[in-house]
């Protein structure tokens, strides 16, 4: 996974369906959420993953959220790495496995992947598979 980093904005670098990087000019983007207002944007990362590239905005604001009152009644929470999350009521939530549920797929992929001669059509084709279910993967998770 690679990444670049763009780390302050004198104004606001979204407008529409575009943000605009420095030495990158204006890039589309598909905006599926928009920024709210009184939101200012500190920095945009861009990350290269084996799906696309996505733009990761960080963003600050300055108003207040007032401290939730307790109502009810109080419980412990664990979340661990034998169960998920744990409560004092009894409540278990049993952890996801989902490397173990996708390990046979991959094991199968990374074995066609070893036997493809190097930098060749077929070894990319291959490695680029790895990388997809690598990313669908940790997308699940």
């Amino acid at each position: 996974m690679k990444s670049i980093l763009f780390p302050q904005f004198k104004v606001n670098p979204i407008t529409g369906w575009q943000i605009k990087l420095p030495k990158l000019g204006k890039v589309q983007v598909n905006l599926h959420r928009p920024i709210p207002d009184g939101f200012i944007v500190k920095q945009v990362r861009i990350l290269k993953k084996a799906v696309g590239w996505f733009a990761v905005v960080s963003i600050q604001s300055d108003i207040f959220i007032p401290e939730p009152v307790p109502h009810g009644h109080f419980i412990g929470v664990d979340v661990g790495l034998n169960s998920y999350l744990a409560t004092s009521d009894g409540f278990v939530e049993p952890g996801r496995k989902f490397f173990k549920d996708m390990h046979r797929r991959l094991k199968v992929l990374q074995r066609r992947l070893s036997k493809k001669q190097k930098r060749s059509k077929n070894y990319e084709k291959a490695r680029r598979q790895v990388e997809r279910l690598h990313n669908h993967i940790a997308f699940k998770r």
